[in-house]
């Protein structure tokens, strides 16, 4: 299951919200909808995190885990 991902930045950054698109791939993909949210952790990076949902999404996963 592939039901979030974290992107870890250097440093502090600012992410607009369609910064990241996840699209699944072959003849019967299609847009993934990306939720994002940022914290900035101890060590002052950017830490985005993803979760998925729509019809190339199952149980906050995406389908085919890739």
């Amino acid at each position: 299951m592939v039901s979030g991902l974290n992107v870890v930045f250097d440093s502090q950054v600012t992410i607009e919200l369609d910064a990241f698109s996840v699209k699944q791939r072959g003849t019967e993909g299609g847009p993934v909808y990306v939720s994002l949210t940022t914290i900035v952790d101890g060590q002052g990076r950017t830490v985005a995190s993803l979760t998925f949902s729509g019809d190339h999404a199952a149980i906050g996963s995406l389908v085919d885990g890739n």
